[in-house]
This record gives structure tokens, C-alpha cells and sequence, in this order.
């Protein structure tokens, strides 16, 4: 039975291999007939005896932008194969992918000339951006509010603070949200209305003594690089678009929560369970005052914390002191330090 699962086994790499071994034989073939001239050509270099036909000397930004997106969507290709036979292929698809998303905005705005269009309607973007924002602001502030409440039970005036915190937590989650939103709808009407929406302007070599039409079109090399560098950014615009609608559907909302506790936490929760004489609470407790005789608890649990209203008064430092003491005697009496 061992020897039969190690055949098998031998038998699917030797197969995995071949095929990539055909498709990439596949691709430089198809490569080739798209070129329409030898890949490689011979050199005098003893030890480099032959190189790439093909100059990038001349390339600008919008090309080797293009480049480092190809090469990633090649990654990304065989991350997924790897993924397909049992690889743990997270760490590095996220960074291919953050990569990938970087050099294809970076490609929209040089390519579309973006910070051209942004000069031109400056004033009016602002404006708008502003109201949003005014807008927005109210809408934060009454769901750190009501995140407060639900889970506190306690009015949120009592904690300034975390109000201001959590409504700036909320202003720039719905910012994302929104901003995300709009952008990856953008970019996916982009794709459907096609690559020449995307600025391919080149002009093909047309053959002054040709009269038939149908032979008049002769792309040359510039136009064959415009399309490259179109497809290029239709395909990583997409690929941006379910990146940033995958992270927005399954993360962005959990960890939202995540941090809000956390934030209340830190603006509002400043004592100790000693500074109530509250011993029997689990580590990490944190303690709030909302009036001179009221604390709110908060216990750490899976999916933050745990609030609870308690009767307390606060103890000076001293008292904290002198229970301090009287704690770790006992404790030493019991032979219990932990």
C-alpha cells in the first residue's frame, strides 16, 4: 500500500511538471507567432551567447508598470496551482496581490491622467468632498453612539472620549466602505465598456500604396505595446476591484468591532478591578467611573468585552496600597503567589 501511494504520488508530480512544461512551451510558441520574429538572437559574449530580441531602452513608466502587473497575474497563476495541490500559498498571494492592486491604480492614474482631470476640478471636488464628509460625520456619531449603548447600557455621554474616537473609527470606515465601493464599480463598468475605453490612441502603420482595406492595417510595434499595456491594466483593475470587494464583505466589518472595543477601552477605562477592591475578576479587567458611586466593568470574552454596571468607590491610592500588601501576605500565608 505505501509503495502504490509513493507511485502515485511520483506519477502526479511527474504530470504536474509535464504541464507546466507544456504550457510554458505553449506560451513562448504563441508569443513568438504574436511577434512575428525569433525570441532570441545570438551574441558574441562567450559567457551570454544569446539574449532577448526586444529593447526596453525606450520604455516609459505606463511599460514597465505593465510589466511588473504581468509578472505579478503570472505569480498570482501559479500561487493558484500550488494552492491546488495542497500549498499554503496566503502570506505571499496577499503580497502579490497588494502589489498587483499598487501598480495597477499606479498605471490607471499616469495612463488616464487622473492628476490632470483632478487639477482642472479641484475646487468643486473639494467642496463636494467636504459635504460628504459633514454628512458622514453625523452618521458616525450616532453609530459610535449606538455601539456604546447597546453595549454598555450606560448613556455615551458618559464616556467623551470614546465618542470622539469611535466616530472618527466609524467617519473612516464608512469612507472606505464607500470610497471602495465606488471604485470597484467604476473599474468594473470600465472593464465591460473595453479596452479602448482605457486610452489605446496609437496608430497603426497603414501602407500608402495599399488600396484594399483589408490589407491597409498593419499594426506596428507601437500599437502592439499600447495594447499590451491596455489589456494589462483592464485585467489588473479587475483583479483590483474583487480584491478590494472580498476585503470589504468578509474583514473589514468583523475587525471593525474588534477595534471598537479596543478603542473604548482605551479612551475610557482607566482603573484597575483594585481600585474597587474587585478581586474576583479575570485578568485584563478594566474599570470606568460614571458617577461616585458607579463603575462600568469591562471583561475580556471572545469577541471583545463584557460590560457590566457595579456599585464601587474608588479607593485612594493608599487604600490600593494597604490591600496590595494585605493581598500578597495572605497569599504568602497560603503559599499561593500566582
Amino acid at each position: 500500500m505505501i509503495c502504490d501511494s509513493m507511485g502515485k504520488s511520483v506519477r502526479e508530480v511527474k504530470v504536474f511538471w509535464l504541464l507546466i512544461y507544456v504550457l510554458f512551451a505553449a506560451f513562448f510558441y504563441f508569443l513568438q507567432r504574436f511577434v512575428n520574429r525569433p525570441l532570441f538572437v545570438r551574441t558574441k559574449n562567450h559567457h551570454f551567447p544569446w539574449k532577448l530580441n526586444y529593447s526596453v531602452r525606450y520604455w516609459g513608466v505606463q511599460q514597465w508598470l505593465a510589466l511588473i502587473i504581468s509578472l505579478c497575474l503570472l505569480c498570482v497563476l501559479g500561487l493558484l496551482v500550488l494552492h491546488y495541490r495542497g500549498f499554503d500559498i496566503k502570506v505571499a498571494g496577499r503580497w502579490f496581490l497588494l502589489v498587483l492592486s499598487l501598480s495597477s491604480l499606479c498605471l490607471a492614474v499616469v495612463r488616464l491622467k487622473l492628476v490632470e482631470v483632478y487639477r482642472l476640478h479641484k475646487g468643486w471636488l473639494a467642496a463636494f468632498a467636504a459635504v460628504i464628509t459633514l454628512g458622514l460625520g453625523i452618521m458616525a456619531s450616532a453609530e459610535a453612539d449606538g455601539f456604546i449603548l447597546h453595549h454598555t447600557r450606560v448613556s455615551p455621554g458618559n464616556f467623551p472620549v470614546g465618542q470622539k474616537i469611535l466616530t472618527l473609527a466609524w467617519l473612516a470606515y464608512i469612507w472606505y466602505w464607500g470610497v471602495s465601493l465606488l471604485v470597484s464599480i467604476v473599474i468594473l463598468l470600465g472593464a465591460v465598456l473595453g479596452m479602448f475605453a482605457l486610452g489605446i490612441n496609437s496608430n497603426p502603420y497603414r501602407h500608402p500604396a495599399a488600396i484594399d482595406d483589408s490589407v491597409r492595417f498593419r499594426p506596428n510595434k507601437r500599437y502592439h505595446e499600447e495594447s499590451w499595456v491596455g489589456m494589462t491594466l483592464l485585467v489588473g483593475l479587475i483583479y483590483t476591484a474583487i480584491s478590494v470587494t472580498s476585503l470589504l464583505l468578509e474583514s473589514a466589518g468583523p475587525r471593525l468591532r474588534e477595534v471598537q472595543h479596543e478603542l473604548l477601552i482605551y479612551a475610557a477605562f482607566h482603573l484597575q478591578p483594585e481600585d474597587c477592591a474587585m478581586n474576583d475578576l479575570p485578568r485584563g479587567t478594566q474599570l470606568a467611573v460614571i458617577s461616585a458611586k458607579e463603575v462600568v466593568v469591562a471583561r475580556p470574552a471572545e469577541e471583545g468585552y463584557i460590560y457590566e454596571t457595579r456599585s464601587c468607590r474608588v479607593k485612594s491610592l493608599a487604600e490600593v496600597k494597604e490591600n496590595r500588601e494585605k493581598y500578597i501576605r495572605q497569599a504568602r500565608a497560603r503559599d499561593n503567589y500566582f
